[in-house]
C-alpha cells in the first residue's frame, strides 16, 4: 500500500508539471496455469494467487489462500462449469463449487518445506490427480472430497494431463524431455520417453485420444500419435533454438497452438508440419494457454494479465483491467512523457525505481518498514525535480521520465518496460538512471558521481561526463566500464540493443544503511548536497539530448555523434545530435589538422563522412569540436573504421 501511494505522489507531480502520464501495470508474479469453459475461466501465479471469472472474462475475483504468499513456485488450476474451480499451490488444493462463496481446503503433509504441489490433472468432474515436486502423487474420484495416495514418479512434473477417453490414463512431463505415462490411475508410472541432456518439457496437449504434443525449452516438440506410448523429437521451422515453448493448447486432433517465451503465438492446423507465427501485440511471455471447446475460444495469460481471442488470436482482448485494481500482486509503473515537437518518435530516457527494500539488518521486516530515502528516494526525487525544471519547456525529441517499480524483484518494472519498447520497435536514443544519488562520507566531502557503461554506451557516458562538469557545480563524474554490472534499471535496456548509462553515488556501495529500516530521511538529511549536484548534472544531459534549448541556454551537453565508431563497409554517414542553428562543426584528425568544417541549422546534421575537398576519411581517431555562435563549445572523439 505504501509503493502504490507512492505512485500516485509520482503521478500526480508529473501531471502538474505538464507531463503525460501513463500507469504501467503487470502481473507481480509469473503466470504458471489456466483453465476455461464457457463462462468459467481461471488463472494461477507463483505467488500462490488464484484469479477466476464466472462471467466470461468481464471480471475475475482474487483468491489468495489463508496465510498469503507461502510459496513462490509452481501452481495450477482446473474449472467445471457452471462453478466449480480446483486450485493447488504450496501444501494445499483448494476447491468452490459455488463460484468462489465458500472454498474447501485440503493441506497435504509435504514432509519438507521445500516441497510443493507443483502440477494437477482432471479427467473429469470426478477424477482428478495432484503430484508434488518429490514425486508424490494423489488421486481423487469424488471431484476433490478426498484425496489417495497413489504410487510416486520420483521427479517432478512441470505440467499433467488425462487424454480424453479413459480417467485412469495420465501423463505428464518434465526434464530432460521425459514423459511418464500412468495407465492405472496413477499407481504404476512409465518412462515412455527420455533425452540425455534434452530440453525441460512445460506443457503438453491432446487433441484426441491418439495424438498429442509436448512443447518445451530450446524450441522443443514432442508429438504421439498412439497416445502417448512413442513420441517423436521436431522443432518449429524457422524458429531459433533460444525460443522457450512454455505452453500448449488443442483445438482438435490436428490443430494445436503454442505460447513462446518472446510473446510470440505459433500455430498449426495439420499436425505440425507448417506452422504460422501470430502476435500477442505485447512483449510478455505466453506463460499458459486454455481451450474453450464450446465457444472456439483461445485463452492466454503472461504478465499482461489474460486474454482471449479466435484460436488464430481474431478479436484478441486483453482483461487485465477487470481484474481488482487494489490487487497488491497488481504491479505499477509511473511514466511521464513530454511530446518531441520535431522527432516525437525518437525517446530519450530519464529512469529511477522508487520501491524499496529492507532485510540486511536484524529484526528488518522488508514487507512492514523499508523507507529508501537514499535506495531510491534521492534517484526519485531527482527526476521528479527535472520534471519540476522543465515544466514549461518543450523538447524536440521525446522526454520519457520513467519510474520503475519492483526494481529490488529483480529489476522486474524495467524489464516489463523496455521488452516492450523493443518489441514495439521504439527508438530510443538513450536511457540515463538515477539510483542512489545522496551519500557522502564525510557530508562535506565531495563525491564523485560514479557513471557506469557498456561497451556501446559510452558515448552516453560522456554525455553524463560533460553534464557533470557544466553543471554539477564541481562534481566530478567518473566513467567507469562495467558492461556486465546488472544491479539496476539501466541494464533491462542494454539487453534490448538499446544504449543506457548508471549514475551512482558508488557502483561498490558502501553505504553503511543500505537495503535496511535506517535508510530514512534522518539518516541522510545532511548528505543533500551531492543529490542536488547529481540533480543538476543529470537535467544538463537529458535537456540536451531531448533538444531542450532556449534564447538564454545553448547546451551542448547533449551533443553526441552516431554510429561512433563509424565502419565504412555498414554505414553511410555520421549524425550530429543536439546542435543548436547556426553552430560550427570542426572535425580534426589525430595530428591537428582540420579536415572539414561546416555550420548547422538546426539539431541535427548529417555528414558523409569525406573531408572538405571530397574525398573519404582515412581510418583512424578523429576528434569533433562544436561551438555554437554564443561561444559554448564541446570537444568528443570519433573512430573511423576501413
Amino acid at each position: 500500500p505504501q509503493n502504490r501511494e507512492a505512485g500516485g505522489y509520482i503521478a500526480a507531480e508529473l501531471q502538474k508539471n505538464g507531463f503525460e502520464v501513463t500507469i504501467e501495470k503487470w502481473l507481480g508474479a509469473q503466470p504458471q496455469s489456466m483453465d476455461a469453459e464457457e463462462d468459467l475461466a481461471a488463472f494461477s501465479l507463483a505467488s500462490s494467487h488464484l484469479f477466476y471469472s464466472t462471467d466470461g472474462g468481464a471480471s475475475f475475483s482474487e483468491y489468495l489462500p489463508a496465510g498469503g504468499v507461502k510459496t513462490w513456485q509452481n501452481s495450477a488450476c482446473a474449472v467445471f462449469p457452471p462453478s466449480t474451480v480446483h486450485f493447488a499451490g504450496g501444501d494445499s488444493y483448494h476447491r468452490t463449487r459455488d463460484g468462489g462463496t465458500s472454498w474447501a481446503v485440503t493441506t497435504f503433509d509435504l514432509s519438507s518445506e521445500s516441497n510443493y504441489l507443483s502440477a494437477m490433472a482432471f479427467a473429469d468432474e470426478g477424477t482428478g490427480y495432484l503430484f508434488s515436486a518429490s514425486g508424490g502423487v494423489w488421486r481423487t474420484e469424488d471431484g476433490g472430497d478426498t484425496w489417495t495416495e497413489a504410487g510416486g514418479t520420483g521427479t517432478e512434473f512441470f505440467n499433467a494431463l488425462c487424454p480424453p477417453g479413459d480417467p485412469r490414463r495420465v501423463i505428464g512431463v518434465g526434464r530432460y524431455e521425459t514423459v511418464f505415462m500412468s495407465k492405472d490411475g496413477g499407481e504404476t508410472w512409465e518412462k515412455v520417453h527420455e533425452t540425455s541432456g534434452g530440453s525441460t518439457l512445460f506443457d503438453a496437449a491432446f487433441g484426441d485420444a491418439e495424438r498429442g504434443l509436448a512443447v518445451g525449452a530450446a524450441n522443443r516438440l514432442l508429438f504421439t500419435t498412439d497416445g502417448g506410448e512413442t513420441w517423436t523429437r521436431s522443432q518449429i521451422p524457422g524458429t531459433d533454438t533460444t525460443q522457450q515453448l512454455f505452453a500448449v493448447a488443442a483445438a482438435g486432433p490436428l490443430e494445436y497452438v503454442v505460447g513462446s517465451l518472446y510473446g510470440e503465438v505459433f500455430r498449426t492446423t495439420d499436425g505440425g508440419g507448417a506452422w504460422q507465427k501470430l502476435s500477442t501485440g505485447r512483449a510478455s511471455t505466453v506463460n499458459a494457454l486454455a481451450g474453450d471447446e464450446t465457444r472456439r475460444r483461445l485463452w492466454l495469460v503472461g504478465k499482461d494479465g489474460p486474454a482471449y481471442g479466435g484460436w488464430d488470436l481474431s478479436g484478441l482482448t486483453w482483461r487485465l483491467e477487470g481484474l481488482d485494481q487494489q490487487s497488491l500482486i497488481l504491479w505499477r509503473n509511473v511514466i511521464g512523457e513530454k511530446r518531441g515537437e520535431e522527432y516525437p518518435e525518437s525517446y530519450v530516457y530519464g529512469t529511477a525505481h522508487f520501491d524499496s527494500i529492507s532485510g540486511r539488518a536484524e529484526g528488518d521486516d522488508p514487507y512492514l518498514l523499508a523507507p529508501g530515502a537514499n535506495d531510491n528516494g534521492s534517484g526519485t526525487t531527482a527526476l521528479l525535480e527535472i520534471s519540476r525544471v522543465l515544466a514549461d519547456c518543450t523538447p524536440r525529441r521525446t522526454l520519457v521520465l520513467a519510474f520503475f517499480n519492483a526494481e529490488e524483484l529483480g529489476l522486474q518494472g524495467s524489464y516489463f518496460h523496455t521488452r516492450q519498447l523493443a518489441y514495439d520497435g521504439a527508438a530510443v536514443d538513450g536511457a540515463v538512471n538515477l539510483d542512489m544519488v545522496v551519500w557522502s562520507d564525510p557530508p562535506d566531502e565531495q563525491e564523485d558521481l560514479d557513471i557506469v557503461t557498456d561497451y556501446l554506451s559510452g558515448w552516453l557516458a560522456d554525455v553524463l561526463l560533460e553534464a557533470c562538469s557544466r553543471y554539477g557545480d564541481g562534481m566530478p563524474g567518473l566513467k567507469l566500464l562495467e558492461p556486465d554490472f546488472y544491479r539496476s534499471d539501466h541494464a533491462p535496456f542494454w539487453l534490448v540493443g538499446y544504449r543506457a548509462v548508471l549514475g551512482i553515488e558508488d557502483k561498490d556501495v558502501p553505504y553503511p544503511y543500505y537495503h535496511t529500516a535506517e535508510d530514512d530521511y534522518p539518516t541522510i538529511k545532511d548528505h543533500l548536497p551531492l543529490t542536488e549536484q547529481v540533480t543538476r548534472a543529470a537535467l544538463g544531459a537529458l535537456a540536451g539530448l531531448a533538444g531542450i534549448h532556449d534564447d538564454d541556454l545553448h547546451n551542448l551537453a547533449g551533443v553526441y555523434a552516431y554510429p561512433s565508431p563509424y565502419r565504412g563497409d555498414r554505414h553511410s554517414g555520421v549524425t550530429f545530435n543536439g546542435l543548436v542553428p547556426g553552430a560550427t562543426l570542426r572535425v580534426f584528425d589525430i595530428a591537428g589538422n582540420l579536415v572539414y568544417e561546416t555550420h548547422s541549422s538546426g539539431f541535427e546534421l548529417e555528414w558523409d563522412v569525406r573531408n572538405t575537398a571530397g574525398r573519404e576519411l582515412a581510418a583512424g581517431v578523429y576528434l569533433y569540436h562544436i561551438t555554437t555562435p554564443q561561444g559554448d563549445a564541446v570537444t568528443a572523439k570519433l573512430a573511423v573504421i576501413r
